[in-house]
């Protein structure tokens, strides 16, 4: 490029602004770079397919380059004043004989090996198998979505005069969580994993998913259905469990994911970590797991699940970020459910549907 005129002007080419001159005349940068690229190329013959009468403006510049290209002649624009290429001015340094080339700094260092980095070349997706077993943990939720009863019960709170919406007592706040709790079994129960256990793990199982997965999908029910943001039932469920609990749910609901398909996921992963899974009974205690690894199997399979389907819906980072993202939720959840062990309206539930599921347990064990 040769001399340059600072002074606001427009591209005598293509009319856009430009500040500067190139090869002869003020042009823009788009022109300049078409110029070099097409004045240099002897060999190529632009043709015009409308007999040469193409207007060149800023909205057009691409269609014809041979107007393009004549219009940058028509201004003044010359070959002359290209400069040569670095290329073109290394070429003696090329021509010298390789025994007396020098050689780069870099050619004498030795080569590095680069880090394999296994976790990002984990880019397989899940195998037909894999989509059927993540397609039936989800059903297996929608199936017994109680999400209508809790935007039933939003609405009778709505329907209420303002007065009244605030004297919510903590048995209305008790139904609505024992409604949420209860669909936990039949959830479970419609999984093939835990019908596959033998009868003494499933009371586990069931018993444990009371407070693992009722803690989780109360908060997930409270998001969707958009109890958590009604002033009415924050201040009843505040009253009913207390301060502490309550804040803690709330910061549990806001760690949920938004891709529900993932809290789903993370629902029936839950339900194979009872409280009390990492202990062992010779004796076969009821209160005790007796195969340890089956449980760690099946959640090494869930965990692989939810890992494969971030990886295909989302990018790696996003995948990772999510994933991590999951595991907060998992320590909030267990957080929540370890303070609410000290609260006695939560107990009363907790125990009222243990208390049923070993009762139904009994009887399929006696017949």
């Amino acid at each position: 490029m040769e001399g340059r005129n600072r002074n606001r002007s427009v591209c005598k080419i293509c009319g856009v602004a430009a500040s500067y001159s190139y090869y002869g005349a003020i042009a823009c940068e788009s022109c300049k770079v078409f110029f070099k690229r097409n004045a240099e190329n002897q060999k190529k013959t632009l043709k015009c397919h409308f007999d040469d009468q193409c207007e060149v403006n800023r909205c057009n510049r691409h269609v014809c380059s041979a107007c393009r290209l004549a219009k940058c002649f028509q201004v003044g624009v010359c070959t002359e004043m290209i400069r040569s290429s670095y290329p073109k001015r290394m070429e003696k340094v090329n021509t010298l004989p390789k025994s007396v080339q020098i050689k780069s700094w870099k050619d004498k260092c030795p080569q590095q090996i680069s880090t394999l980095n296994l976790l990002e070349q984990d880019r397989s997706l899940l195998n037909s198998d894999q989509w059927t077993h993540l397609s039936n943990l989800i059903h297996c939720y929608d199936e017994h979505n109680v999400l209508p009863a809790a935007k039933d019960f939003l609405k009778e709170l709505d329907s209420l005069q303002p007065k009244l919406r605030f004297k919510i007592d903590s048995k209305r706040i008790l139904d609505i969580i024992t409604i949420i709790c209860q669909t936990i079994e039949p959830f479970i129960q419609s999984n093939h994993d835990f019908a596959s256990l033998p009868l003494h793990h499933r009371s586990i199982v069931l018993r444990g998913s009371v407070e693992n997965v009722g803690c989780l999908s109360t908060c997930f029910i409270m998001r969707q259905s958009g109890l958590i943001t009604n002033s009415a039932f924050c201040n009843g469920l505040e009253i009913t469990y207390g301060t502490l609990p309550y804040n803690l749910s709330l910061n549990l609901t806001s760690l949920l994911d938004p891709d529900v398909n993932i809290v789903k996921l993370t629902l029936a992963l839950l339900a194979f970590c009872p409280s009390n899974c990492t202990l062992f009974n010779e004796n076969a205690s009821p209160s005790y797991l007796i195969d340890i690894q089956t449980f760690l199997h099946i959640q090494n399979i869930y965990a692989e699940l939810i890992w494969k389907y971030l990886l295909y819906t989302y990018t790696f980072e996003q995948a990772v970020l999510r994933f991590s993202h999951l595991v907060k939720c998992l320590v909030a959840t267990f957080t929540v459910r370890t303070h609410l062990q000290t609260v006695t309206n939560h107990i009363d539930v907790v125990e009222s549907l243990v208390q049923k599921i070993e009762q139904r347990q009994m009887n399929i064990e006696d017949n």
